[in-house]
């Protein structure tokens, strides 16, 4: 995908690069540039002695980005060195991590490049007992990273405010969003003052979540590699993980819902419990108020996108309203 934010790099300095991470003895046989996703720069690059790699840039400083995006490198890299020690949680090992910016303006680090595909191309092809046993193994991983326990709510990085409660840390993410869409002028149909009302209108149910769980925040079929024969071998860009409440989860959204067999895997307590609707109604609302700012962040030039994000937001908003009775959502 193109976007601002994608550090664009030349063979000179990706060869700097492999030599400070592998050694000067190292050659830099082939390099490919993977254009999948939004925000950050990934090389694929085949090193001598080394096999392929994955090499991963943040983008430049002095690139605007949402609140929540700062420094967001730094998190996947920790959480990636924290699940190399649990084998339940297959993800790439972290080879080199270089964050002086004395050879790019920018923090980067290398990974091994595991076998398989993401699932959201397996899904094209494979049978349905594969994607079956797949999307079961998904929701068991799923399950793996929301049983790690933290100790206060928002998100992971280290330099980045933590809460006491989850409706303090909630509110604080909605008020980052909704100052980032001031920030770069993005246009919704209603305005900012009254999806901030509606945040802290809804709010109160949040304060049934009261045990941190690490949440992944972007587990989607794309961020999941898998072999043809049904295994799981990786998953990625965990850099957007958070503190938080496990009905936040991706997998779990109205928007794009959860299949049976993911629930099998997961098992179904987040979705049954108690003001799981309520909850989440509230998530996909801020996932929506997201997808329309960073059109504009990202200076995203495709019009179907743009629409798509706007219909997203709409259909939310319209959405959360009718749930009170006798909401008027005109804007």
């Amino acid at each position: 995908m193109e976007s601002r934010s994608k550090l664009r790099l030349d063979r000179k300095t990706l060869e700097k690069i492999a030599a400070a991470a592998f050694g000067p003895e190292c050659r830099l046989l082939d390099v490919r540039e993977n254009r999948d996703g939004w925000f950050n720069a990934l090389y694929s690059m085949e090193i001598s002695g080394r096999g392929p790699v994955f090499l991963k840039a943040a983008p430049p400083r002095d690139v605007p980005v949402l609140d929540y995006e700062r420094e967001i490198i730094t998190t996947e890299i920790a959480l990636l060195r924290e699940w190399e020690k649990n084998a339940a949680l297959p993800s790439p090992r972290v080879l080199f991590a270089d964050g002086t910016r004395r050879i790019i303006e920018s923090d980067y680090f290398i990974m091994e490049q595991l076998e398989g595909i993401s699932l959201s191309k397996l899904r094209e092809r494979a049978d349905g007992d594969i994607l079956a046993r797949l999307d079961r193994e998904k929701g068991r991983i799923n399950r793996e990273i929301n049983s790690y326990r933290g100790d206060s709510f928002g998100l992971y990085g280290g330099d980045r405010k933590k809460w006491p409660t989850w409706r303090e840390a909630f509110l604080d993410l909605a008020d980052r969003i909704l100052e980032d869409a001031r920030r770069f002028d993005a246009a919704f149909p209603v305005s900012l003052e009254a999806i901030a009302a509606l945040f802290r209108e809804r709010s109160p149910c949040l304060e049934s979540v009261t045990e941190p769980r690490l949440l992944h925040w972007d587990l989607h079929d794309g961020n999941i590699l898998a072999t043809e024969d049904g295994a799981i071998t990786g998953i990625i860009d965990c850099d957007r993980a958070l503190w938080g409440d496990p009905a936040m989860e991706s997998y779990f959204t109205r928007l794009f819902p959860p299949g049976e067999e993911f629930l099998r895997g997961y098992g179904r307590e987040v979705v049954d419990a108690p003001g799981f609707a309520e909850r989440r109604e509230l998530y996909d609302l801020y996932l929506t108020v997201i997808f329309v700012t960073e059109c504009q962040s990202r200076n995203v030039t495709d019009g179907n996108h743009r629409k798509w994000a706007q219909d997203m937001f709409r259909n939310q908003w319209d959405w959360v309203n009718s749930r009170i009775t006798g909401r008027n959502t005109s804007p």
